[in-house]
């Protein structure tokens, strides 16, 4: 088998014998793979013919860090006239590092080097590139006797390129003389030079940095005591964060709002540390940007125990003018569960005049909440027919949270009737899905309907129901004609009869007002009996009207079957295998994708391998997008049953089904070994998996060719035989120098997870017999790959 220092001597072969791809392309891989013994052959490339060869020679030893090769190096960068070249130089010699390297790192950064040859137009300096590079590697080396030239930029800029704030950087980060300059800048500087200082100093380390920066937040100019507050922030001073609380009473906002956003990143979240009381007052700011970034500190740091401290402030911010805020109000409030802040978002919720977000927010507010009201149900499914889908989904999102994490509480009407039978929000969702039209809870317990009437209605006797249905037609004509209130002749026999008896009782009452008015006995029979067949009319156009209420649209079906993929019961999986019946083909596929997540994400729920069936239909007849959704879904279930409606997909002539097929019969075999138990001749075996997987990594398209190469893969997890490994590796091999080489880093990786010597040598043995610099090419990017160390950039 092939070694490493085998494969380092080829590519040395190849910097004497090869042509300039050739030369190029060994000094790339061996500054990735090689070792200090390749310096002297690529120090050599440095008087290449060819300018690309000499630059990856270069960058190959800056990687290898072999110091021996810093003289030859300055000696090119003294010499070679191609400022490309130069540039590469400078920043090899930035990583190599050493005092040799310094004066001429140096030299670079104060002046331009001779022979610097200008743009065409004159638009740019080659010099200015290596001048870059160079500041950086002394910011990296640290070098302090950089600060003084770069102090020297800074003053006289209208010399140089505009690079202050790169410049301001490396002072800070070399520190000592390069901190002082930066602290002394601060004192007596300029607004623009002390705000650029103290951005600088944020990448600083020292105490006396950060004492620089806190004497900053006291600095006249609003810009730099923001950006002293940003600064101290970043560097994580948390000693100042009292300092910077004294700061929210600024009076400029950008300062007032550095300060709030301090607040989270200084803050250890302790109470000792938290002054609520100095951050509450913001709340009543002026300006809509400090108001939405106090709540959303607020909803960040303040624990859960603490919240009811600022119930009231929240409600009032619920009332907020400003959208963003009231949005930041509502996100809070999601974690209070008082009826009042409730009954304020369901306002929120149901008013169609608010901002779009911020309707939004209060949905998801609701579904925070961890008790199960009857009037939230309501009023987030209340709002699934508006036209808004960012709305829509914000509440199906809400009843799911409410689901999965949220608990009944009893009113006082479920206390007094304890038959009374809650739905579950995951039923609401259903129901949406189902395009039902809802039933709430209001309108089940009496709100529109007295307890008497319902109680009537459920007792009336199958005589009294066809009776009735004989005075229905009337009701049933005037139902029809909206919004006139139906009226059956019944109806106004029963009304004229009502007027008389009113009149009756109240000609007895003003007789006598101590005394009920009375009826005889029959009078009060026949009254009574057409009070009963009235009531039960209406509430048999009532319901006949609701059945004609439209349910939820396609929209609203199709959002509830994507969010029924973030549950984990069988509830929502038996939902979800309807809907692929669906009608609609936007229901269906976002039914195969809640599907696809559940399997990923709960493997274990119940009821998922009886999706296997219809979609291993869909698959066949459905069209593409939803062909490609069902194959993922196939695979994310993972069921050997799936295997003969996905091999023949690999026929299919849409390159995404082929790819996402393979990767589903790639997801099967890492978890099924043996896909065909039983021995099943009319079924494919494992074998025959494998071969089909082996037939795409002839495809002509590489994305096809790659999915297969990864299949294989798992399948070699289980498969370790001698015999399988060869054949793949020499596949892989193959697969690398197909379709133009587009693959070969890829392939190099998997051939590394799979056999890291057998690649090797089948890359080494191809190395020695391919025909051009473009095939050696292809050879020399897998063994890159292949023996890339893991740290390696």
């Amino acid at each position: 088998m092939a070694e490493k220092k085998e494969i380092i001597e080829a590519l040395r072969g190849l910097l004497t014998k090869g042509d300039d791809a050739d030369r190029s392309y060994a000094c790339r891989a061996l500054g990735v793979m090689g070792s200090s013994d390749v310096t002297p052959d690529l120090v050599a490339r440095l008087q290449d013919e060819d300018i690309d060869v000499c630059i990856d020679a270069v960058d190959a030893l800056g990687k290898l860090g072999d110091k021996t090769c810093v003289e030859p190096l300055l000696e090119s960068l003294r010499n070679d006239p191609n400022s490309d070249i130069k540039t590469s130089i400078v920043e090899a010699l930035g990583r190599l590092g050493g005092e040799d390297v310094i004066p001429f790192l140096l030299q670079i950064v104060k002046s331009e080097p001779e022979g610097i040859v200008w743009e065409d137009d004159d638009s740019w300096n080659p010099w200015w590139d290596m001048q870059l590079k160079a500041v950086e590697a002394l910011r990296d080396l640290g070098e302090q006797q950089a600060v003084p030239i770069l102090k020297d930029i800074l003053d006289n800029e209208d010399e140089y390129q505009d690079i202050d704030n790169e410049i301001m950087k490396a002072m800070a980060v070399i520190g000592g003389p390069g901190e002082a300059e930066l602290i002394q800048r601060l004192s007596e500087g300029s607004n623009r030079a002390r705000r650029r200082s103290v951005l600088a100093l944020a990448v600083a380390s020292s105490t006396a940095s950060s004492r620089a920066l806190g004497r900053a937040l006291q600095d006249v100019d609003d810009e730099v005591r923001a950006a002293a507050i940003q600064s101290l922030a970043n560097r994580g001073c948390h000693q100042y964060l009292r300092a910077i609380l004294l700061l929210l009473k600024d009076p400029v906002s950008t300062v007032r709002e550095a300060a709030i956003i301090a607040i989270p990143k200084l803050s250890t979240g302790t109470d000792e540390d938290f002054d609520l009381e100095s951050l509450l007052p913001l709340l009543d700011d002026q300006d809509s940007g400090i108001r939405s970034a106090v709540l959303n500190v607020l909803e960040g740091l303040l624990p859960d125990e603490r919240v009811e401290e600022i119930q009231e402030q929240v409600r009032l911010r619920l009332e907020d003018h400003a959208p963003e805020v009231v949005s930041a109000a509502c996100r809070l409030a999601g974690r209070m569960h008082d009826v009042d802040t409730q009954e304020r978002l369901l306002a929120i919720l149901a008013d169609t005049e608010k901002d779009k977000i911020v309707r939004r927010e209060a949905a998801l507010a609701l579904g925070n909440r961890a008790e199960i009201y009857p009037a939230v149900l309501d009023g987030l499914t209340g709002v699934l027919n508006d036209k808004e889908q960012a709305l829509q989904s914000a509440s199906l999102h809400a009843l799911l949270e409410l689901d999965n994490h949220g608990h009944w509480k009893e009113t006082d009407q479920q206390v007094e009737d304890s038959e009374q039978q809650t739905v579950p929000p995951l039923e609401l969702i259903i129901t949406a899905l189902r395009g039902e039209r809802f039933t709430t809870e209001e309108t089940a317990s009496g709100e529109t309907e007295s307890e008497d009437s319902s109680a009537e209605k459920e007792g009336a006797t199958d005589d009294v129901i066809a009776k009735e249905s004989t005075n229905t037609d009337e009701t049933e004509e005037e139902l029809q004609k909206v919004p006139q209130p139906v009226i059956s002749t019944l109806d106004a026999i029963l009304m004229e009869n009502e007027e008389q008896i009113k009149q009756a009782q109240q000609d007895d009452f003003m007789a006598d007002p101590l005394q009920d008015p009375q009826l005889d006995e029959e009078e009060t029979e026949n009254v009574q009996e057409f009070m009963d067949i009235l009531k039960r009319n209406q509430v048999l156009a009532k319901d006949r009207a609701n059945q004609r209420a439209p349910g939820p649209g396609v929209g609203v079906r199709s959002l509830s079957a994507r969010i029924l993929g973030n549950s984990a019961k069988p509830e929502a999986v038996t939902a979800l295998l309807e809907a692929l019946n669906d009608e609609n083909p936007t229901v269906q596929n976002n039914a195969v994708d809640a599907l696809t997540r559940i399997a990923r994400n709960h493997p274990e729920t119940p009821g998922l391998t009886d999706a296997i069936e219809p979609l291993t239909t869909l698959i066949h007849v459905g069209d593409i997008n939803q062909r490609v959704a069902c194959a993922c879904a196939l695979g994310a279930i993972a069921h050997p049953a799936s295997v003969p409606h996905l091999l023949n997909s690999l026929k299919d002539d849409y390159l995404l089904l082929r790819t996402v097929s393979i990767k589903a019969l790639g997801d099967i075999l890492l978890k099924h070994p043996e896909v065909n138990i039983d021995g099943d001749k009319d079924k494919p075996s494992t074998k025959d998996v494998i071969r089909k997987l082996k037939g795409c990594l002839k495809d002509k398209d590489p994305s096809v060719c790659k999915a297969a190469a990864r299949a294989l893969s798992n399948v070699s997890r289980h498969d370790t035989s001698d015999e399988l490994r060869i054949e793949l590796v020499k596949q892989f091999v193959q697969t690398g120098f197909a379709n133009s080489g587009s693959l070969a880093r890829d392939m190099g990786h998997t051939l590394r997870e799979l056999d890291l010597a057998l690649a090797g040598n089948a890359l080494l043995q191809e190395l020695d017999n391919l025909p051009d610099s473009m095939q050696r090419r292809y050879a020399i990017e897998m063994l890159e790959e292949l023996y890339r160390p893991a740290d390696a950039a």
